[in-house]
């Protein structure tokens, strides 16, 4: 499922979010519907690595991470009952993407807050964002398969 990006703050999007800002920052994430998120990850942005310009260093340290039903009129932020799924520090060099520890919820919308540039770096910077959810269809398919052993276990039953 590809969700949509609604709003954000804090600089135009480009190779990073958000290109040449400053803090804070935020990007709101249209899923669509409201869905099961099960995990998210993130990945930092990578020009700590050589080749890189000195003047161009971007990375997040701080970041928070809420979930939500409603927005406001434009899209830009989260409103109502707004639960906050995560706060942490990023790691500036690139490692892939760093899974972030959630409880499991269901909502519409994310709301990914960059809070603090990374110790010598010279603006914020997040290269991606991925929000698993669980698949419909292997959902169903288990459902199914369980069904039709308990189906046959007890047609196996003695006595019967």
């Amino acid at each position: 499922m590809d969700g949509n990006l609604l709003g954000h703050q804090g600089g135009g999007l480009g190779e990073w979010l958000p290109y040449g800002s400053t803090h804070p920052a935020h990007a709101v994430i249209d899923l669509g519907t409201v869905t099961s998120i099960t995990a998210i990850s993130l990945l930092n942005s990578n020009n700590f690595d050589p080749p890189y310009v000195t003047t161009s260093l971007r990375a997040t340290d701080e970041f928070r991470i809420f979930a939500g039903n409603t927005v406001n009129a434009g899209g830009t932020d989260l409103t109502g009952y707004v639960t906050e799924l995560a706060y942490g520090h990023l790691q500036a060099k690139y490692l892939g993407f760093q899974d972030v520890p959630i409880d499991a919820i269901a909502a519409r919308y994310v709301k990914v807050e960059l809070l603090s540039i990374y110790p010598g770096a010279h603006g914020l910077g997040l290269t991606e964002i991925r929000i698993a959810i669980p698949e419909p269809a292997s959902a169903l398919l288990l459902l199914g398969g369980l069904t039709a052993l308990l189906r046959r276990r007890r047609r196996q039953a003695p006595g019967r």
